[in-house]
């Protein structure tokens, strides 16, 4: 039952996942640096020929940058005079001084040929700005006998990046009427102009990409600009009025041959889409049968998982309580067992545990065993082999001689360690990723050593196999079946293929050896979180709690442990001179060094950015505060 429940879970936390992210925003396909949003220009013509531009552009910025490069071609006029350059800032222009520097809030102007250079330094990142020109552009009106003429491309072909909403406002001097004025625009098909009142006009186009342009030409009255000394004794309305009437038929010829290409388009669509539909339709029994197949097959392979591979095997062992640890391994050994993963706490349970075995010495403040106030205050402990053992020890596990040689010889001087050391060592990057590939082969030692004790099947890998591979036949299914036939149902193809492949990695590999083991750790777990309340029950002594220890650490119940030291034992009790780390009442020590030993690690996580089980490791810098080792 309990196994089924976990199904439902699976299935309800999965259904979540696959259908949370439709209402996610799509990204742009497009990387693009930065663009422009709005460019506004207001023309104002002037009656001795010159034109004075206020050109409004809002730049989008996607990144750093030190400013904006801004290039005017002047052809055709008598060049750029009275430049200046603002920043907008919430609708207060804030003027850039003209300097060759390079600091901010500075631009810098040059003429090269017939090519006005601004170059803005303004630094940005990942925002939106609004930088504002204003300057004179001489001679930019043409005077006939019988017009006068503003000819001139406000937006050339030099952009490489795309302009939006594109707003240009052109007034003439007083003096005239509406019926006076003509306006034409040229550029893209969307380009649109209009004679606003007696002095204005306006050309509106909704984007510009790359390499096109908008031209202006606007008709007036020559009286209005006298003092023009661009004048050509000549008469061209007539001909102007000729060319614009052969652009305009261009422009018409060119929108019919769009609305043409529009509608053979359309058509084309909808033709493509009354097929598709006619096929769907003759193919969604087929998408129907398959998707009710798969559903039926679905649970088949479940419950062949789940009876073959993920049934529990029933353990014989009944007491609610056990009160000495059930087999001869090391913590992290049995962690393995317990949990299917390792945490920092074993690396520590594994460190207490080498103490306890006489394999380690610690001390700490440089002093060896006395309860002196120095090392109540004392954060800074010292590791050492104890000289007393061999180094090559037979009776070390693989996983515990390489925990030796990682702290004494790759960090320590080879003799010992300490914790400040190990804090320093951390703190380098390139260490950093040492200690955290050591900590893998460290886990990598600790799961081959567990394998060696028959906790595990192997004929468990052929389940988890079954299940990835079949999930993800189903989620491509349900994908494929939903997309191309329009068989929605069939998404729940996608949820179930998903659950299979939850539920694969989840397989436990136990034994039966294993699986009785197993039982029996968790018997001694509730025996350590409850020794000092249970009836006839024989309390251990301090010895046996050294040895006890490391193992409730690996188990979570540290703390549950540490506050019933103090109902069941008094200070006397922790005189033996033959204790390791809790002679003396030291274990408020060793709550210390078990939180330096953990914060070490999680410093390492902290630099390497990568996430790992260290995140459900407890953080004892506060012990009593709630916190479990």
């Amino acid at each position: 039952m309990k196994t089924m429940f976990k199904v439902v879970i699976i299935i309800a936390l999965s259904a979540i996942f696959a259908f949370g992210p439709l209402n996610s925003s799509c990204a742009s396909a497009n990387n693009v640096e930065y663009f422009v949003s709005k460019y506004v220009v207001n023309i104002n013509i002037e009656n001795d020929g010159s034109a004075v531009f206020e050109e409004k552009i809002t730049y989008v910025f996607n990144g750093s940058f030190d400013g904006v490069l801004r290039s005017i071609n002047t052809s055709g006029t008598g060049g750029i005079q009275e430049q200046e350059v603002y920043i907008d800032k919430n609708g207060n222009l804030e003027q850039l001084k003209q300097e060759n520097s390079g600091n901010p809030g500075t631009y810098y102007f040059q003429m090269e040929n017939n090519l006005a250079k601004f170059e803005l330094h303004e630094p940005v990142k990942d925002d939106i700005k609004t930088f504002v020109f204003k300057y004179r552009l001489a001679d930019a009106i043409t005077r006939y006998i019988d017009i006068a003429e503003f000819n001139r491309r406000i937006i050339d072909q030099s952009w490489e990046i795309a302009l939006n909403n594109i707003v240009a406002v052109i007034s003439i001097p007083q003096g005239s009427s509406a019926n006076n004025i003509s306006v034409f625009a040229h550029g893209p098909l969307t380009v649109e102009s209009r004679v606003v009142d007696d002095r204005n006009v306006e050309i509106t186009v909704p984007v510009i990409s790359p390499g096109d342009y908008v031209e202006a030409r606007v008709l007036f009255p020559p009286e209005l600009a006298p003092y023009s000394t661009k004048f050509k004794d000549k008469y061209a309305l007539s001909e102007i009025m000729e060319t614009e009437k052969k652009l305009a038929a261009e422009a018409n010829i060119k929108r019919e041959e769009a609305r043409r290409l529009v509608k053979e388009h359309e058509e084309k669509k909808r033709r493509l889409e009354s097929e598709k539909e006619l096929r769907v339709k003759k193919l969604q029994p087929v998408g129907q049968i398959i998707a009710g197949i798969m559903f039926l097959l679905w649970f088949y392979i479940l419950l062949t998982i789940y009876f073959r591979y993920d049934r529990k095997y029933r353990h014989s062992f009944k007491d609610k309580n056990l009160t000495e640890p059930p087999g001869n391994y090391t913590p992290a050994e049995m962690s393995t067992l317990i949990w299917g993963t390792l945490q920092p706490r074993d690396l520590i349970a594994t460190a207490l545990d080498m103490i306890r075995k006489k394999c380690l010495v610690i001390n700490y403040n440089n002093v060896s065993s006395k309860n002196t106030s120095d090392e109540e205050n004392s954060n800074n402990f010292i590791i050492s082999h104890n000289n007393l053992i061999p180094i090559e020890h037979p009776g070390l596990k693989a996983h515990e001689s390489f925990l030796i040689d990682w702290f004494l010889n790759k960090i320590g001087n080879g003799e010992l360690v300490t914790t400040d050391e190990i804090n320093e060592y951390v703190k380098d990057k390139k260490n950093s990723y040492q200690f955290k590939s050591d900590f893998e082969k460290w886990k990598t030692l600790v799961r081959e050593e567990a394998v060696s004790l028959n906790f595990f099947e192997k004929s468990i890998k052929r389940g988890k196999y079954l299940g990835l591979n079949s999930g993800i036949v189903y989620i491509v299914a349900g994908i494929l079946i939903s997309t191309l036939l329009s068989v929605f149902s069939s998404i729940i193809l996608t949820v179930m293929g998903i659950v299979l492949l939850v539920y694969s990695v989840l397989l436990k590999e136990r034994s039966v050896y294993g699986n009785e083991q197993c039982a029996k750790w968790l018997a001694f777990k509730k025996f350590l979180k409850e020794f000092s309340t249970l009836e006839r029950v024989k309390i251990p002594s301090i010895a046996q709690w050294e040895q006890y220890f490391p193992y409730a650490v690996s188990l979570g119940v540290a703390k549950d442990v540490m506050k019933q030291f103090s109902a069941v034992y008094n200070e006397q009790d922790f005189s033996d001179s033959n204790l390791t780390y809790l002679y003396g009442v030291r274990y408020n020590y060793l709550m210390r060094f078990s939180s330096i030993l953990n914060n070490t690690i999680r410093t390492v996580e902290n630099i390497v950015d990568t996430p790992t089980n260290i995140a459900n490791s407890p953080d004892l810098s506060h012990f009593g505060a709630g916190n479990d080792l």
